[in-house]
């Protein structure tokens, strides 16, 4: 009894296997969100999940991440998801969190929030080579960044957003400065 679409920024449906944002509706349905100017927008009772999605041919539906989690450099759309899939593969890292930052010549740059294994070493330069032999260039993290704790939700969950303010004042981006990428422990 539930429907689910996956839509461009316009609202319309898009092509099987491309990127767009999860709505749905169905009876579980709500009538809106509180007083959260910020919430997703609800219209002919579909439902904007915040999630983007892909569908498959079939009728699959995989998540790739939050809307406003999602990273626009220079004018292409990034996946935090998608780096932090790529970079979960390097055998010194035990979590990772990707998050946009300022940058005065795209707009945005994406920042990885690295967390070793126990008793790994790496530096942020041979990371970022390393994501370079395996994704995108314009995908590998302008910026490697090292934490001992990630902030957490009381649900378990990185909040990205105390980290992307964190990482903006420490890399101090705020000011449109560029600084060089450090190895620097939180």
């Amino acid at each position: 009894g539930v429907s689910v679409s996956i839509r461009d920024r316009e609202g319309l449906a898009v092509p099987h296997g491309e990127l767009g944002e999860l709505h749905y509706r169905g009876p579980g349905g709500m009538i809106g969100y509180g007083s959260n100017d910020d919430a997703p927008k609800i219209g002919d009772g579909w439902i904007a999940s915040g999630d983007l999605a892909r569908m498959d041919a079939e009728g699959f539906v995989a998540i790739d991440g939050r809307k406003k989690e999602m990273i626009i450099r220079g004018g292409e759309n990034l996946s935090p998801l998608e780096i932090e899939t790529y970079m979960k593969t390097h055998p010194a890292i035990g979590d990772v969190a990707v998050v946009g930052v300022p940058d005065p010549k795209y707009g945005e740059v994406a920042c990885a929030v690295v967390l070793l294994r126990p008793g790994a070493t790496a530096h942020a330069q041979d990371i970022r080579g390393w994501c370079a032999e395996r994704i995108s260039r314009w995908k590998v993290p302008e910026y490697v960044e090292f934490t001992e704790e990630f902030p957490m939700t009381p649900s378990g969950k990185i909040q990205k957003f105390i980290l992307q303010k964190d990482m903006a004042e420490r890399l101090q981006l705020a000011a449109g400065e560029t600084p060089e990428i450090g190895d620097r422990v939180k």
